[in-house]
């Protein structure tokens, strides 16, 4: 696995010839600004879990197994459901920007 040193690039340095330093490419990683869970679509139950996910929405764990309404709450899962019901409809992405998932994500203050 890279070091995050190896691959990070100064604000406002980037060029094309950087993108392929970036370990999205790596199989199993994912952009050190997110997390990446999934679920069965009919029952919520956890299939696949990142490293990070639990730090990144601030829970003690999240595995596999685990029922997402115990851990962000039944109001968001309804949320969710009902962004995919509408996605799949639509037949396009759905978007969530606007869902609370408790106990709680604290956006961050780079001061």
């Amino acid at each position: 696995m890279l070091s995050k040193a190896s691959y990070m690039v100064e604000f406002g340095k980037a060029d094309l010839t950087s993108c392929d330093k970036e370990p999205i490419h790596i199989p199993g990683s994912i952009q050190p600004h997110g997390c990446l869970f999934s679920c069965d679509r009919d029952t919520f139950m956890l299939r696949r879990v990142s490293a990070n996910a639990a730090g990144m929405l601030g829970l003690e764990h999240m595995r596999p197994g685990d029922m997402l309404s115990e851990l962000l709450g039944r109001e968001a899962v309804h949320e969710i459901r009902n962004a995919l019901t509408n996605s799949l409809s639509l037949k396009r992405p759905a978007y969530l920007f606007d869902v609370e998932i408790t106990p709680a994500v604290y956006p961050y203050c780079g001061a």
